[in-house]
């Protein structure tokens, strides 16, 4: 597929993958030194556990920012697809992961316990 044939809200914004990357890696690294502050002997890991805050904020902000874009875009017709068709899609896309971690927690409280 070419691009002159991809519509412009096809396209991926690759600045936003940049930003939402950098979300990922600030909540990975509040994780990190708050799960072994111990191991550090030094303070400037204090830092971290403030950016995994920001990095949540940042993800979400941008990921309400596309889910409206793309139901505008769907809104104003410069989408093919209507709201039926993009919530199926939505659903496709995070129930699988949904039922196998709750098929995965029902093992779990089913061998550990409650």
């Amino acid at each position: 597929m070419s691009s002159e044939s991809t519509s412009v809200d096809d396209k991926r914004i690759l600045g936003f993958d940049g930003v939402r990357a950098l979300a990922v890696l600030l909540v990975f690294a509040s994780h990190l030194w708050l799960g072994v502050p111990e191991l550090m002997n030094y303070g400037w890991y204090k830092v971290f556990p403030r950016g995994g805050f920001l990095g949540v904020n940042v993800f979400f902000v941008l990921s309400g920012f596309l889910i409206a874009y793309r139901l505008w875009s769907i809104r104003s017709g410069s989408r093919r697809g209507g709201l039926r068709s993009y919530f199926a899609g939505r659903l496709m896309r995070i129930m699988p992961l949904a039922m196998l971690f709750l098929a995965a927690h029902v093992v779990y409280v089913a061998l550990m316990g409650s």
